[in-house]
């Protein structure tokens, strides 16, 4: 089973791109682990697809969020000639936790949002509707 489960905050604003097949939603979030002297911190490139894009308008920098998702790992070519391989995650559902934001600013209902069908969330190593590109780029 390929499942995730990640809290932690955006490092920028989320991104959406429009090709001729879906929409990607682009982000990286920043989650801690341990405490004090201990504590490291990784950061995660997340991708969310179709209609899951939506909540992207309410993704800024700081939101403490909630990701469920899957990981997805990419090889490709470099100009160089050598392989390159990168593994990020691909969201099937992301909540925002913690306070309403700043003065005048709104929170979907984050209960509205349902994971995509398997149909609607590229999973292809090497073709996908970024062209063959990667879409962590």
């Amino acid at each position: 089973m390929n499942s995730v489960t990640l809290v932690g905050r955006l490092t920028t604003d989320a991104e959406v791109k429009t090709l001729p097949n879906v929409q990607i939603g682009k982000f990286t979030v920043a989650c801690d682990d341990g405490f004090g002297k201990t504590k490291k911190t990784s950061f995660f490139d997340v991708a969310i697809f179709g209609k899951g894009t939506a909540v992207c308008q309410y993704l800024k920098k700081g939101k403490e969020v909630v990701i469920f998702g899957r990981l997805q790992q990419e090889k490709w070519n470099a100009q160089d000639g050598s392989t390159r391989m990168k593994i990020g995650i691909v969201a099937t559902n992301v909540q925002m936790v913690g306070g309403a934001g700043g003065a005048g600013e709104s929170r979907p209902d984050t209960n509205a949002y349902r994971p995509p069908t398997e149909d609607s969330t590229p999973n292809d190593n090497t073709r996908g509707p970024w062209a063959g590109g990667s879409i962590w780029d």
